[in-house]
C-alpha cells in the first residue's frame, strides 16, 4: 500500500496493490475494499497504528546512512529548495501521528463508496477488445 499527493494539484490517493492469481483477483480486491471500509467504520487500534508506523521510522533511520537516500533527497534541490526542509521533520512527523487523527482521516476517505477497484488480469481465451469494453471489468 502507498499514498501520494501531487504537487501540481494538491490532491492525492491511497492505494493498495497486490499480486495474486487471476482467479483470486476479485476476492482479493473485495477484501482490500472491505478492510479499508472497516477502518473507516470501526476504526483502528493503537497497536495497529504502531505496527504500521514503527517500520517506517526504522526505515528512515536506516536509509539516512546510505548514499542512495541522500542522492535522491538532494535531487532537484536547486529547483525546489523547499524540499530540503521536509526531511529533517519526517521522523518527528511519524512519531507524532495520533490515533484520533488517523481515525478521522480513515472515516473521511476510506469508506467503500470512495473506493475505486481496478483489476488488471491477463486476457484468457479469444475475446475481442470491443467485447471487453462492453463488460464492466474494463475501464476506459
Amino acid at each position: 500500500a502507498s499514498s501520494y499527493i501531487t504537487e501540481t494539484f494538491g490532491r492525492g490517493c491511497v492505494k493498495a496493490y497486490v499480486t495474486t492469481s487471476s482467479d483470486k483477483a476479485e476476492a482479493v480486491g473485495e477484501q482490500i475494499v472491505r478492510l479499508a471500509d472497516d477502518m473507516a467504520n470501526k476504526g483502528i487500534t493503537q497497536e495497529e497504528l504502531d505496527r504500521a508506523v514503527k517500520p517506517l521510522i526504522s526505515a528512515l533511520e536506516k536509509n539516512r546512512v546510505t548514499n542512495d537516500f541522500w542522492m535522491e533527497f538532494l535531487k532537484n534541490a536547486q529547483a525546489r529548495p523547499e524540499k530540503l526542509k521536509w526531511h529533517p521533520s519526517d521522523e518527528a512527523r511519524y512519531r507524532n501521528i495520533k490515533l484520533r487523527d488517523i481515525q478521522a482521516l480513515a472515516k473521511r476517505y476510506l469508506k467503500r463508496e470512495n473506493a475505486i477497484c481496478m483489476l488488471v488480469k491477463p486476457r484468457l481465451g479469444k475475446t475481442s477488445l470491443e467485447q471487453d469494453r462492453k463488460s464492466d471489468r474494463v475501464f476506459n
